[in-house]
């Protein structure tokens, strides 16, 4: 019987808790500029957060970090673990974070997942002249010795960690005078 008024006591100061958040205005944090579509996402959420939930939800732009966002996540993670400091993380951090993972703040770890809040398909696009008819056969491409001097990333927005593989795979075929190898 004492077990179970504890268990039924410990609910109740959870859901006491709960209600009480948020207890000021909350900040979400949005890795890239103004105007972008991350930061028209989090403007349009913003207001629906705040009728929902009873406190500001206010958005703050703070874009930079090598395109991967982190000087945002980094300001997240070294705030205080209360819920009241949000990052929008984007899909640049978790790439970012699977290449070249930042010990200060690591999805999973030091910055944990909360919800899904948009999903943005990417796509590849390719000039029909090249010959691959699928992401693997361009992949395959890039990776050969022919047809490195033919892939180009062209991008919008902040896509920065591709761009960076792209570059990692050119550059295991150079020689060690620094020039690509050719076929």
């Amino acid at each position: 019987m004492m077990k179970r008024l504890v268990f039924v006591l410990g609910m109740l100061v959870g859901i006491a808790h709960a209600q009480t958040f948020p207890s000021r205005p909350v900040r979400i944090l949005v890795p890239a500029p103004p105007g972008s579509s991350p930061d028209i996402r989090a403007r349009q959420i913003a207001p629906k957060l705040q009728e929902a939930l009873g406190q500001p939800f206010i958005v703050e732009n703070r874009p930079g970090g090598g395109g991967a966002g982190l000087i945002a996540a980094r300001e997240v993670a070294r705030a205080a673990p209360d819920g009241h400091t949000l990052l929008l993380a984007l899909i640049n951090s978790a790439i970012f974070d699977a290449l070249s993972p930042d010990p200060c703040c690591r999805l999973n770890q030091e910055l944990m997942p909360i919800s899904r809040f948009t999903m943005t398909p990417l796509v590849a696009v390719i000039n029909p002249s090249v010959p691959a008819s699928s992401l693997k056969e361009l992949i395959s491409l890039g990776k050969g010795k022919t047809g490195l001097d033919h892939l180009r990333l062209r991008r919008s927005g902040q896509q920065q960690p591709a761009r960076r593989q792209l570059d990692r795979v050119r550059d295991r075929h150079q020689d060690a005078r620094g020039s690509r190898t050719r076929a």
